[in-house]
């Protein structure tokens, strides 16, 4: 069965938790459950998620 495809900002996040994980890409998307080849086409694309804005929620935008 296929997996859902996860949204821009949810691949970005995890390339981003993996990064900080000091774990090698290949173990933590085994730990994870995710196909390190599905990881590696997330990253691939990483640097055009550079500037993207996550949403915040509203409480913090009101707050800052």
């Amino acid at each position: 069965m296929r997996a859902v495809r996860k949204p821009a900002e949810e691949q970005y996040r995890l390339v981003l938790e993996c990064r900080r994980s000091g774990m090698t890409a290949s173990n933590w998307c085994r730990e994870k459950g995710i196909n390190p080849q599905t990881f590696y086409t997330w990253r691939q694309f990483d640097w055009l998620m550079s500037g993207i804005e996550i949403e915040q929620p509203k409480a913090l935008k009101t707050a800052v």
